[in-house]
């Protein structure tokens, strides 16, 4: 399957009406944030770049290895916290 001819595959109706639009600045990751805090799944695996990753953990980890799992807990009130 090759790009375009893909996406009839994928849900999208879980993307907020803003998207493709991205925030500029930390309001994207709160507002991302809010949406994680919103979802009903228990288990909810994310895919980011290097800086938002250790942004949202506030610099809980030095180094982020490509394709590398970092497990976390998104508490009550909205921090994302290591495991």
């Amino acid at each position: 399957c090759i790009s375009q001819h893909c996406l009839d595959r994928f849900d999208f109706t879980s993307l907020p009406v803003s998207w493709p639009f991205h925030p500029k600045g930390r309001d994207g990751e709160e507002n991302f944030i809010q949406w994680l805090r919103g979802r009903d799944e228990t288990t909810i695996g994310v895919v980011c770049h290097y800086n938002t990753i250790r942004w949202l953990l506030q610099n809980a980890v030095d180094d982020v290895p490509n394709c590398h799992p970092i497990e976390c807990i998104l508490t009550d009130a909205g921090k994302l916290i290591l495991c």
